[in-house]
């Protein structure tokens, strides 16, 4: 299937559908999906805020090193060049996969940015869905329903997301660019 671009000019979102080709997408999501790959309980769903949202994390890429699963940073790795296609970046600062599980009710997670520092606003975020569900990302007034093998790229403003109700988990890639 061929890429569906989509510009929300007005939140300064790209969305992307069809991303990777079918073959590619279907490895990547069984992988992740799969009970090979090993995911981490987080007590909170930010780093830095006691928010009482927990979530399971595969970190992939961090301070320059490689840190994920060999079976995943393969597949992961290339992803960046495709990402490459529909932004400028200097540096990749940091990938990691995000498992949220169904709570039996939507739970919407702390706004935030994923970089917080002098000027971060100008950085990239790229949210890559590994699975359809009805959870979602919001950027500004947008609400983004997770649709399998998409990938949206918007500035590292304040964003949330939502849990599942009608799958087990929410799957997501996210990517953090330096511009």
């Amino acid at each position: 299937m061929k890429q569906k671009i989509i510009l929300d000019k007005k939140n300064r979102i790209k969305i992307i559908k069809n991303f990777l080709i079918q073959p590619y997408f279907k490895e990547l999501q069984l992988r992740l999906l799969g009970r090979f790959t090993g995911w981490f309980y987080q007590p909170h769903s930010l780093y830095d805020q006691k928010d009482g949202c927990f979530n399971f994390t595969h970190t992939i890429y961090f301070e320059e090193q490689w840190t994920g699963a060999d079976h995943i940073n393969n597949l992961v790795r290339p992803m960046i060049w495709f990402v490459q296609e529909h932004i400028e970046f200097k540096t990749l600062s940091r990938i990691k996969a995000n498992l949220t599980t169904n709570q039996q009710k939507p739970v919407l997670h702390t706004p935030h940015r994923d970089m917080d520092w002098d000027n971060a606003e100008k950085n990239k975020v790229a949210i890559y869905h590994v699975n359809t569900c009805n959870g979602f990302t919001q950027v500004g007034n947008r609400k983004i329903t997770n649709e399998e093998n998409q990938l949206i790229i918007f500035d590292n403003v304040k964003h949330c997301y939502a849990t599942a109700t009608d799958v087990p988990a929410r799957v997501v890639i996210n990517f953090n660019f330096i511009v």
